[in-house]
């Protein structure tokens, strides 16, 4: 089964506990120094760890023909290359390219013979049956970081005080250029595409400890079987995607004072450094489901004699090399004919690689009030998120002398955790309440202004308990 929908659990902080093979340890770097941090992957009610053995063992009972629990030289040329592997993340399945395993390098104990155990040692080696953590930079962080205090500075002596902060929401108006109520980073600064990066490098752990110069906020530390210890420790559950795909992700927090839980994402916090998680669904349920769904549907037209097998006339009758590259990693008896018994037991081992395939994508967005400021990651700052602007920065320790002192804003790393590529690194906002307030909740900021609301005004002023003019969803459920 393949399994899309991300939940992140939990969050315990300051605990020590012995990691898994599955989790991935982080040394996150803040402005008071590296903070530790696990991601312990699940897999529904599983181990991640546990899902990839599972995976390495029917991988290697898949190519052993003879049924003697290992495989010879001729048996294991058949398993993907490294390359092969790595591209089910993207595509659902092990395509056939690439250089296959050498034998040598898989017979750890030069018996002549490979077994579960060596298949996944080899692999484990070369960084697969773990979390891939994809990474980049926001380069746009001085820029806005000039735009906003251009924005809130009313006085216009390039300082932004504790009063102007306060009045963050109404500054909004001269830079809302699409009339939204919100202000975009694209509003902020003319062009921009924000976050302006994705998680094309490839993190890699280090030999044996983070580097003294990481190439970004946060490092992949080698695994431990010893006991360590982390600041953040977050447990993050890939569930079915039977479940209610229309629910946003679970999220909650063991430590509410030190983890906040805003948009569908979790936000931990430390002196200096502000560490969000999100969970996404990912594309790959999408994407692995109709290359699987194609194949069967294909492998029914082209099996023109109707006798559960493509024979060689029939797949050089057939359009494109598919079938040939199939044929030459499925085709398990060997005998040149793909039966339709050998793709489906090829599917299922397909399907058994895909349910593990978990990506984090870590975004550096450096020392950025934008970033400090947009609560639910979607890359525009509300009226609300405006509102809170000076309890964001006091708490961050940002706030110096009655002043914002941008050199005091913590670092702040995002990291999106989905089903293979992400359907997007910035949040969804997940909203709740009446239909009536989510449908004139036009720019989907959870609130509904008066210039929002369409009915009767006397009926707003009614509803406006706080006299704010704006309609909260606690307002709006209230008897």
């Amino acid at each position: 089964m393949i399994v899309g929908r991300l939940a992140v659990l939990c969050c315990v902080i300051g605990l020590a506990t012995t990691a898994l093979a599955g989790d991935c340890e982080l040394q996150l770097t803040g402005l008071q120094g590296p903070v530790r941090a696990r991601l312990e992957i699940q897999i529904g009610d599983r181990k991640f760890v546990d899902v990839w053995q599972e995976s390495f063992a029917e991988l290697t009972k898949f190519y052993d023909f003879d049924g003697d629990q290992k495989l010879n030289a001729a048996e294991a040329a058949r398993l993907p290359s490294v390359a092969a592997f790595r591209e089910v993340l993207a595509a659902g399945f092990t395509p056939s390219f690439g250089d296959v395993p050498e034998f040598a390098a898989l017979d750890a104990n030069s018996d002549k013979f490979v077994d579960a155990s060596e298949v996944a040692a080899f692999y484990r080696a070369a960084g697969l049956g773990q979390p891939f953590v994809g990474a980049g930079k926001m380069t746009h962080t001085k820029s806005l970081n000039a735009a906003l205090v251009k924005m809130l500075d009313a006085d216009g002596n390039g300082q932004v005080s504790i009063d102007e902060l306060k009045k963050a929401a109404s500054a909004i108006a001269k830079f809302d250029r699409n009339d939204d109520e919100m202000i975009g980073a694209g509003e902020l600064v003319a062009g921009l595409k924000y976050p302006g990066a994705a998680g094309s490098y490839l993190l890699k752990a280090a030999a044996k400890e983070a580097p003294s110069k990481p190439k970004f906020a946060a490092a992949v530390l080698p695994a431990s079987k010893e006991e360590t210890s982390a600041e953040f420790v977050v447990a993050i559950r890939i569930v079915a995607a039977e479940a209610d795909k229309a629910k946003p992700p679970v999220l909650s927090a063991a430590s509410p004072a030190e983890a906040k839980l805003s948009g569908g994402s979790l936000t931990l916090t430390k002196p200096g450094l502000q560490f969000v998680l999100r969970a996404d669904p990912g594309r790959l349920q999408e994407t692995s489901d109709g290359a699987y769904k194609r194949l069967e549907r294909r492998f029914g037209d082209d099996d023109t004699n109707d006798d559960a097998q493509l024979d060689a006339a029939e797949i050089e009758k057939s359009q494109g090399t598919e079938w040939k590259n199939l044929l030459a990693i499925a085709d398990r008896n060997a005998d040149s004919q793909l039966a339709e018994t050998e793709l489906k037991a090829w599917l299922a081992l397909q399907k058994q690689f895909a349910a593990g395939q978990v990506l984090l994508t870590l975004l550096d967005g450096g020392s950025g009030l934008f970033e400090l400021l947009d609560g639910n990651r979607d890359g525009a700052l509300s009226a609300a998120e405006l509102r809170a602007a000076v309890e964001r920065a006091e708490k961050a320790g940002a706030i110096q002398d009655g002043q914002l002192d941008l050199s005091k804003l913590p670092t702040t790393i995002v990291i999106t955790a989905s089903a293979g590529y992400p359907q997007s690194v910035l949040g969804v906002s997940h909203r709740s309440g009446p239909a009536w307030f989510l449908a004139m909740d036009r720019n989907l900021d959870g609130e509904v202004s008066r210039r929002e609301f369409t009915g009767p005004a006397a009926a707003f002023t009614r509803l406006d308990t706080n006299g704010d003019d704006i309609l909260s969803e606690a307002e709006a459920t209230a008897k």
